[in-house]
């Protein structure tokens, strides 16, 4: 592994740690898309020199922590600080993506394009690919709670929602129907020649697909924070 890749890793598990890029930026003194762009395999932007050192003091590390590969326990990855964990290490954040509100979730086309880094509240990272309309939404309710296990999305949870996929019968994905302006997030399930959109949560009913029904994204990823 080379230096740049070194510090690329460094970064990710920094990110991993607090959970959003944007609170790394902050304390780092520098823009959260120019982190995204450093993680992105699809530029040749880097952590210098200068960003390094910063990095190090704003999380107390020290004096060139973010040249050293630190393996399955780096800082951020669930081990200990100086790397001596019992986890192996999380894959890279690949880019962040706005957190929207579920109104803006259902015009995605028109509104999550818009979004340029600081138009957004939140940003969160994200290990999928991001892409153009990519966006993330914040859990509402108790609905897509599992009493049964996993998958479950309990409330708070961020779930990172791809438009562009296709939706398949099982998809967890975010639906706008019944002329409603706000989005549900459920299971597509297939019954037959029907679709049916189910909560995980069995106290709540399945819901029948109407003929107006948007797929508006299918959730590819759950970030979770416990602070």
């Amino acid at each position: 592994m080379d230096a740049k890749q070194i510090r690329r890793e460094n970064l990710a598990a920094l990110i991993r740690k607090e959970g959003k890029a944007i609170t790394v930026a902050e304390k780092a003194g520098t823009a959260p898309a120019y982190l995204s762009q450093i993680l992105s395999t699809k530029t040749k932007a880097q952590v210098g020199d200068d960003l390094a050192r910063r990095l190090e003091v704003a999380y107390q590390l020290p004096h060139g922590w973010m040249d050293t590969p630190h393996g399955s326990g780096a800082y951020g990855t669930g081990g200990t600080r100086h790397g001596y964990g019992n986890v192996a290490g999380g894959p890279a954040i690949r880019g962040d993506v706005p957190v929207i509100s579920w109104v803006a979730a259902g015009n995605w086309n028109v509104s999550v394009d818009n979004y340029l880094p600081g138009h957004a509240e939140e940003w969160v990272g994200t290990t999928v690919a991001v892409k153009k309309h990519t966006y993330a939404l914040r859990v509402r309710g108790d609905s897509m709670v599992n009493s049964n296990g996993s998958p479950s999305f309990p409330e708070g949870a961020v779930i990172v929602c791809e438009p562009e996929a296709e939706a398949r019968n099982g998809s967890f994905v975010v639906v706008r129907q019944n002329g409603d302006s706000e989005c549900t997030f459920k299971q597509l399930v297939k019954d037959g020649s029907k679709m049916y959109l189910k909560p995980l949560n069995t106290r709540y009913p399945i819901l029948e697909m109407q003929e107006d029904a948007v797929i508006c994204g299918v959730v590819r990823e759950m970030v979770m924070r416990f602070d």
